[in-house]
């Protein structure tokens, strides 16, 4: 068994702006039995730099360099060397608090699942899984798909420990075909394989909802593989009759966080380039997959969206 606890993965891509803060919180934990592995994905800023810098500091740092490949590519660059008994997925423009990786040391599953927060515009909410107690084991794993898989707490690979053997035995990685659900497909798959689930009554995650369109722009082919290559395997975990009734709450929820982010950023721009953003994310098919309804229905989103937006002050 490795003499290191959790493995601590960050994929990083043009991060320098929020590094910083999302590496300090982890060399601030208060457990500090972990590796802690930067992936640079192939950063056209100081991003590459500032994670040598770190590991010229501190022993428990190792830094992938590799050619731009996505987010998946770089997590699965983390993957290959991780060496502790868990792993631990945060995002670069996230950060954690103190005691995050001490949660997840009081408990003994295949896949622990944290609560988190989520910010958006300075605005905290609180993610958390309080129906959801203590642990579950493979035979109720049907009801918690059923019930719970629109959940942040299922769906993420953020706020949860996974256990690398089960990773390393089934080579478990993400998808870097697609775009669209592959962290979700990355979840589903491990708890295919696990046993058990614990889930911890914390919230020291803190996912940052990104103030910019181009983290949710995905072309719609990448869209569509990645909800059939997703409902494959739900139905691979659970006897649902519907799947697609089933998944259409998860693509909802999709729908909704793409349309605010998109708002979010496009609102804080100069007048005069609204207009550039707002098409741009029209005929790439962005309000397709951000308004629900039929094609009169997308249309009169879109022209509500571009009015809004295109008020002027």
């Amino acid at each position: 068994m490795s003499s290191l606890k959790i493995s601590v993965i960050v994929p990083a891509y043009n991060a320098e702006k929020t590094l910083h803060r999302c590496v300090d919180s982890i060399l601030a934990q208060t457990f500090e039995d972990f590796e802690l592995i930067l992936v640079d994905d192939g950063s056209k800023d100081s991003s590459g730099r500032i994670c040598d810098e770190y590991a010229a500091k501190d022993s428990r740092i190792r830094v992938v360099h590799k050619s731009n490949g996505g987010v998946s590519s770089a997590r699965n660059a983390g993957l290959d060397i991780a060496s502790g008994e868990y792993v631990a997925f945060i995002d670069s423009d996230d950060y954690i608090d103190n005691d995050y990786l001490l949660s997840f040391t009081r408990y003994n599953a295949d896949l622990i699942v944290s609560g988190a927060k989520t910010i958006s515009n300075n605005k905290t909410i609180t993610i958390q899984s309080h129906s959801l107690n203590g642990s579950i084991f493979k035979s109720s794993f049907q009801e918690i798909i059923s019930e719970h898989s629109d959940r942040v707490y299922i769906r993420a690979p953020w706020s949860k420990a996974f256990s690398n053997a089960i990773i390393k035995k089934h080579n478990i990685r993400f998808d870097n075909r697609i775009r669209y659900a592959e962290d979700y497909l990355f979840t589903l798959t491990f708890i295919k394989y696990s046993n058990n689930i614990s889930f911890v009554q914390s919230y020291g995650y803190n996912y940052i909802i990104p103030q910019c369109s181009g983290k949710y722009r995905v072309e719609i082919k990448d869209y569509k593989y990645g909800i059939k290559s997703t409902i494959r395997i739900l139905k691979s975990i659970s006897d649902i009759s519907d799947i697609s009734n089933e998944f259409k709450k998860i693509i909802d929820m999709n729908k909704t966080l793409h349309y605010v982010a998109f708002y979010d950023y496009t609102k804080t721009l100069p007048f005069s380039k609204k207009a550039k953003h707002i098409l741009f994310f029209i005929l790439n098919g962005g309000w397709l997959y951000s308004t629900g309804g039929n094609i009169l229905n997308k249309l009169t989103k879109a022209v509500e969206l571009s009015k809004l937006l295109l008020k002027k002050p």
